[in-house]
This record gives C-alpha cells, sequence and structure tokens, in this order.
C-alpha cells in the first residue's frame, strides 16, 4: 500500500508546508482507483509500483500548480534588511513534472498490456 512518506521520498518534499499530506493523500487515492480500474496484471507488485509513479505524478502536478519557495532567513529588525541563513531550495519544475509522467505512464503501459498509445497532450495520457 503506497504511503504518503513514499511519495515524499519519492518527490524529495520532506516538508509539509511546502506540499501537504491531505493533497498526497488524494493523489494516492485517484491513483489507487485509476490502477484498480485500468490493471491488466495480477503481479501486486507491479500494480503497486504503478500506483506509486502515479500518485507521485499527481501529488507533483497539484504542487506544480501552487510553488511554494521559502527563503530560508529573517528581517534584521534594526534595518530591515534580509539576513539569509541558507540557500534557498530551487525546482526546476516543468522538467520534474516531464519525468514523472514519463514514469507513470512508462509503469501504466507495463500493467496495461498490449494495443495501448498513450495521447499526449491530455491529462489522462491513455486511452484504449
Amino acid at each position: 500500500m503506497t504511503t504518503i512518506a513514499e511519495i515524499r521520498n519519492m518527490l524529495n518534499m520532506p516538508d509539509v508546508l511546502e506540499l501537504s499530506d491531505a493533497v498526497i493523500q488524494v493523489a494516492i487515492d485517484d491513483a489507487n482507483t485509476l490502477i484498480n480500474y485500468k490493471s491488466k496484471t495480477k503481479i501486486a507488485a507491479m500494480k503497486e509500483l504503478a500506483t506509486k509513479r502515479q500518485a507521485a505524478y499527481l501529488a507533483y502536478l497539484s504542487y506544480s500548480d501552487h510553488v511554494v519557495h521559502t527563503l530560508p532567513g529573517s528581517v534584521s529588525e534594526t534595518d530591515g534588511s534580509w539576513d539569509p541563513v541558507a540557500v534557498a531550495r530551487e525546482r526546476t519544475v516543468r522538467d520534474k513534472l516531464a519525468m514523472l509522467k514519463s514514469s507513470a505512464d512508462e509503469a501504466l503501459l507495463s500493467i496495461l498490456g498490449p494495443k495501448i498509445r498513450i495521447r499526449s497532450g491530455t491529462s489522462a495520457g491513455i486511452s484504449r
């Protein structure tokens, strides 16, 4: 069973303020529904892999709609200047989203069987 912690690890997003547990859980639930409906395989490990990849893609898709970059540091009370305490993490959202989509599609294809083609530019991405 796919967990929130697994998806956080896959996305390298440990901070709940960056991506909430509730958003990840919705992605997991949606991925479970999709994989259980479309899967032609009886191999549980492949279904789990497809579910994880699809959930990671859906969770990151939600994140990419509202990217939060919190700069670590504080404002000086004396002169109002910004005092950084660490380097801000930057994410290349578009590239990572494309990679996650490709990974999710690859896993879906592996459980759907032959005669499946990928439609580009659609939210579902898979057609029969």
